[in-house]
């Protein structure tokens, strides 16, 4: 079995090449590193609040149209960074730091998703108070 490869892909694969080094290059300029801590306005708690209201205002916005949901979820994700007085580079420099330390970046998981969890429940029995106060209200109606 006879495997052609074309100038054309030879072409394509030093250009992927040539981006990578590039990318690496520019990385190595301007001091690229793998952080150590995270910002100092910046700590863990605060962090896994952001994250927790980040992924719930998301997964609360997932039904709506993409061309809606962009643009809210861009507004909201603005109107969270504000909530908690951290700007998008701090936030940004915070993920980098997970990002580059798997055990954080696990424990911080671990206390989203426990948050998550925790702010479903609650939603849930309000939720199911308040149809609860309905159903009541209506059998007094009629």
């Amino acid at each position: 079995m006879k495997y052609l490869i074309t100038s054309n892909e030879i072409s394509l694969s030093v250009n992927k090449l040539s981006i990578i080094i590039l990318l690496f290059s520019s990385c190595l300029s301007t001091e690229c590193k793998v952080q150590n801590s995270t910002p100092d306005n910046l700590n863990f708690e605060k962090m896994t609040s952001i994250l927790t209201d980040m992924y719930y205002m998301q997964a609360a916005l997932e039904t709506l149209p993409s061309s809606i949901k962009d643009s809210l979820v861009f507004k909201a994700k603005s109107e969270i960074l504000i909530k908690y007085g951290i700007s998008d580079t701090t936030y940004l420099s915070a993920l980098a730091f997970y990002n580059t330390n798997p055990k954080a970046l696990s424990k911080l998981e671990k206390a989203v998703e426990e948050n998550l969890r925790d702010k479903i429940t609650a939603d849930s029995i309000l939720h199911e108070k308040n149809q609860t106060l309905k159903d009541s209200v209506l059998d007094k109606v009629h």
